[in-house]
């Protein structure tokens, strides 16, 4: 405010200021903060840190190094980008790979596979890039994932305008859009997606506030309500019988791959709305349960109905049983003369 109160507001104005200069502003100061060494003070060191090329204050463009970030931020860069509010939505594929083989590394502890344990994912293209494998190999998670051997895909042969051509590009590299080789795929995330807005709608009729009520409405709820029928403890989907029904699958689907020398065996797991055809069929839900147990006890539950809200099921099905039976019982009574009356 002292600087500001005798219009030395920028760092121009003390270029070239000379010693009768600041006898001048210290005599015509009204605040006597300022005093003529301290002038002399700020004015030397403005001439010796702000001269052209010297000041640490200058503008870099980032964008012009090979890594921006890394010129930035150094080595902690990727914490730097994880960190900020527009990236928030995204994830990192190293994070996506850690998480695959930590998970991995998770399930096999105890067993006499702990310390030779694999996994198997197919080929999302960040996964394959040249720069991600070597990252996977410095790390020692690429020897553990599942790759083609034997020479599977080291030539793929093809016609191509006409002409019968090789192509080695696949060799040594998992392959891609296979679901008859991924359970989750074929077809256990249909299923999830059913039991979620099974989950929806029985529990549309509930306050937002209500902590039972399974929500699409944001973002926020949406995560909220997939994470509370995934989850590994309390979850009920995708259910235990189909997790190992579509597993199993894979190993069929195996054979008749080798059978038909690695080429796409139609039938196996359609890659055009297969989700909607070869999904869960409706008889297992039903099996040998009594019709009187069939709503209440069973088919909620293997519906994938979350276990904190079947039992408001069963009330607002009792509720809509006794509606629907005092209409029909209405219904009965009509005759052809009451209803034209």
């Amino acid at each position: 405010m002292a600087l500001k109160s005798v219009e030395l507001i920028y760092v121009k104005d003390f270029f070239g200021m000379e010693e009768i200069d600041m006898e001048e502003i210290v005599a015509t100061a009204k605040n006597r903060v300022l005093t003529i060494n301290k002038l002399k003070k700020l004015r030397d060191s403005i001439n010796l840190e702000c001269q052209l090329g010297n000041s640490p204050h200058q503008t870099i463009d980032y964008r012009k190094e090979n890594n921006p970030y890394l010129a930035r931020y150094g080595a902690n860069w990727e914490e730097h980008i994880a960190k900020s509010p527009t990236m928030s939505k995204y994830c990192s594929v190293k994070t996506l790979i850690h998480h695959i083989d930590d998970e991995s590394r998770r399930s096999f502890k105890g067993t006499k596979f702990e310390d030779n344990y694999y996994f198997y994912h197919d080929a999302l293209t960040q996964m394959t890039d040249s720069k991600c494998v070597q990252w996977m190999k410095e790390e020692g998670i690429y020897e553990r994932w599942i790759k083609p051997e034997l020479g599977c895909n080291d030539e793929i042969w093809a016609m191509k305008e006409g002409e019968l051509k090789k192509n080695t590009r696949y060799k040594g590299r998992p392959v891609g859009n296979c679901p008859e080789l991924m359970p989750l795929d074929n077809s256990l995330f249909r299923d999830f997606r059913l039991n979620l807005s099974l989950n929806v709608a029985a529990t549309w009729h509930l306050d937002k506030k209500d902590p039972k009520k399974f929500s699409l409405a944001t973002p926020a709820e949406i995560t909220r309500a997939m994470e509370r029928l995934w989850d590994p403890e309390n979850g009920t989907s995708p259910s235990e019988n189909r997790i190992i029904q579509d597993v199993k699958r894979v190993e069929k689907s195996c054979f008749k791959i080798v059978e038909n020398c690695g080429k796409i065996v139609p039938g196996l797991a359609e890659r055009n709305g297969h989700r909607a055809r070869n999904g869960r069929s409706d008889r297992v839900l039903v099996g040998n349960v009594p019709k009187e147990e069939f709503v209440c006890a069973v088919t909620l539950e293997k519906l994938g109905l979350h276990s904190s809200i079947r039992d408001l099921v069963k009330v607002e099905y009792e509720k809509e049983k006794v509606k629907f039976l005092s209409n029909l019982e209405q219904d009965s009574n009509l005759t052809e003369a009451s209803i034209f009356t």
